[in-house]
């Protein structure tokens, strides 16, 4: 499973997965083993089997905080603009399947309006606008496959 987490000053790409019956972390290309233990009834989690930090339950999946930050969670993209592209360039992070497109070039819409529906790993993910703009071009259909660096959407400020 993939996760961005965004703050206004730093930006993690976090893939969480599973081999050889081993958890697995890669944080921005830097791959960790992740170990699990249950003590009285918490879970606690380590990188190197020395230090363990408590697992600590969300209960919002839109907000992470760390120590003194706030990162946003984007589950399988990264929201317009946060791609290293212009403003606007919707651009997905992992193969999926276009479930619903809601919007249509000249379209106006609002921060945080869903756009499309993609399906990634078995997840329907909602892909939501990160500003108020208006619709430039839909680069995606209805039932359409894609690729990771899929150009989706492209909005106009």
């Amino acid at each position: 499973m993939r996760i961005y987490l965004s703050s206004e000053n730093n930006e993690y790409i976090c893939d969480f997965f599973v081999d050889k019956e081993k958890y697995k972390l890669e944080i921005n290309g830097e791959k960790h083993d992740l170990f699990f233990k249950n003590i009285a009834n918490q879970m606690f989690y380590s990188v190197d089997q020395l230090s363990w930090h408590k697992v600590t339950k969300l209960k919002s999946s839109k907000n992470i905080h760390l120590l003194n930050q706030t990162f946003k969670v984007h589950k399988g993209f990264k929201p317009s603009g946060k791609n290293g592209d212009e403003f606007g360039s919707l651009v997905t992070q992992m193969p999926g399947k276009v479930v619903k497109v809601l919007v249509k070039p000249g379209d106006k819409i609002e921060k945080g309006q869903t756009l499309l529906i993609l399906e990634a790993m078995k997840m329907e993910n909602e892909i939501k606008a990160s500003a108020e703009a208006s619709v430039k071009s839909v680069h995606v259909q209805e039932g359409e496959s894609i690729e990771s660096g899929h150009l989706m959407i492209e909005l106009d400020q």
